[in-house]
């Protein structure tokens, strides 16, 4: 691809595309899109594609009706996959992971298509005691794209699991009162242990 050399930036570009009446909104949007879709006249590389844009912002007088028509020509190109990170993309396998110190279980979808993860938050309305006298329960909420920033490494120990189990006194993954010692220990019912654990 030739184009003579601009060194626009994206500040640059996004002033002069909200000087143009074109929102924050879409010159985001279709800045992501120059960078994750295939489209040659803009370039081989996210980097190429993304400089071509800004580029095309700055030398052309944008409006929105254009980036309109921009969104839509990138919306309809091939998604663009780094093959070199193609490992680090692929979804953890079913499990109560922790990261950030935030713990999150991760289970198939209900299609059983894919995986989700959802956040332990602590409840204060439980009735149950722990060793300090607090009262602690937990409740599972959804938190869409974590899934894709959990890795294995993430997976909780059995250590980390067990001092959890104490806490709570529930399956870290099902939330169902454990009543046995070992299954407080181990801070997963029979069942979710056998399908959760894999060490």
């Amino acid at each position: 691809m030739t184009s003579t050399v601009i060194s626009a930036t994206r500040e640059e570009a996004e002033l002069t595309a909200l000087t143009n009446q074109v929102s924050r909104a879409q010159f985001t949007y279709v800045m992501d899109l120059a960078r994750d879709r295939l489209l040659p006249q803009l370039g081989d590389t996210p980097e190429e594609r993304t400089q071509r844009m800004i580029e095309l912002f700055v030398t052309n007088e944008v409006t929105r009706a254009n980036v309109s028509r921009w969104i839509d020509m990138l919306r309809s190109c091939e998604r663009f996959i780094d093959v070199s990170h193609q490992d680090a993309l692929a979804p953890v396998k079913p499990g109560v992971y922790e990261l950030n110190g935030d713990v999150y279980v991760v289970k198939q979808n209900k299609a059983k298509t894919n995986v989700d993860a959802k956040k332990h938050v602590e409840l204060n309305t439980a009735r149950r005691l722990t060793d300090a006298g607090e009262v602690v329960d937990f409740d599972l909420v959804y938190s869409p794209g974590v899934v894709r920033k959990l890795r294995e490494e993430h997976r909780m120990t059995l250590a980390r699991a067990e001092e959890l189990g104490i806490r709570y006194g529930k399956c870290l993954n099902c939330r169902r009162t454990l009543r046995a010692a070992k299954s407080v220990k181990q801070a997963y019912g029979p069942v979710c242990f056998k399908a959760f654990r894999e060490d």
